[in-house]
């Protein structure tokens, strides 16, 4: 499972009427507030707790001893409902856990976690405010054991006001893959190596409010021209179907239109990107 639902969630009552079966999208994020303060237990010289924070994938955070935490100060109180991790918890047999300080401890958010795979994992949980969260993992304390976290996300999650159009692709089955065939002077197939692989995906909704368009979903539109974002379709039903994904480039921007009534705007853009 890739979403981890916590058995503690209530909608709060601004997002009381968007049901878990509508899209989240993970953009807002405080490891990457320029206020925000990023510290470890502790990390390999090579591979910094700061890499968490970047918006890439090439690079990680790595400790040098289990158990471990990476933990965000916004250095002042926020509001998170959601984490994101892109990491390799399963390939390294990890367990992880999301807390909070509320100010005498650190108290979880999510019951320990053992993902089993190397799937991008998101946490949804009801919204707590506070100034310091962290990543807690356990597992055998070995050098090749050590974890790597790739991306490290916290904040707020968008929650659409509507669900995807009916003919969309669920991104882990849109997989986008670039493959050299090997041929033989006759003819043969002598094989297929994989040059690049990742997946793809069409978003889209129709019939949007426009004040909520402007108020909740501009703010993302600007994040996304620059950073990747969880993508998060249907949390109840589907919760084994995460992404971090990103705008192709070369693409537009992502540009609302009206719906043909004054107050409706439909959206839809491209992405691209990676689920393990």
């Amino acid at each position: 499972m890739a979403v981890v639902i916590s058995s503690e969630l209530v909608l709060n009552e601004a997002d009381a009427e968007i049901p878990l079966s509508y899209p989240r999208i993970l953009w807002d994020d405080i490891f990457r507030a320029s206020a925000s303060t990023i510290t470890a237990s502790t990390e390999d010289a090579d591979f910094p707790a700061a890499n968490v924070a970047d918006g890439l994938t090439f690079d990680f955070w790595k400790p040098t001893a289990l158990p471990a935490w990476i933990e965000v100060n916004a250095n002042t109180a926020v509001n998170v409902d959601y984490a994101l991790l892109v990491h390799t918890l399963g390939s390294n047999e990890c367990s992880v856990l999301f807390q909070y300080h509320d100010g005498s401890g650190w108290v979880d958010l999510i019951d320990e976690y053992a993902p089993g795979t190397d799937r991008v994992l998101a946490f949804l949980f009801d919204e707590v405010t506070a100034s310091r969260f962290r990543f807690y993992v356990d597992g055998d304390n070995s050098p090749q054991q050590m974890p790597a976290f790739k991306i490290a996300m916290a904040g707020k999650a968008l929650a659409m006001q509507r669900g995807v159009t009916l003919n969309h692709r669920p991104i882990t089955l849109s997989r986008k893959t670039v493959a050299r065939p090997q041929v033989s002077e006759a003819g043969a197939l002598l094989g297929r190596s994989i040059r690049r692989e990742g997946v793809m995906t069409e978003i889209a909704f129709e019939s949007i409010e426009a004040d909520w368009l402007r108020d909740k979903f501009e703010p993302f539109i600007e994040s996304a021209r620059v950073y990747p974002f969880g993508w998060v379709w249907h949390p109840s039903g589907y919760p084994a179907e995460v992404a971090l994904v990103w705008t192709p480039s070369g693409k537009e921007d992502i540009r609302p239109e009206h719906a043909g009534l004054p107050d409706r705007m439909n959206v839809a853009f491209d992405v691209e990107g990676i689920i393990e």
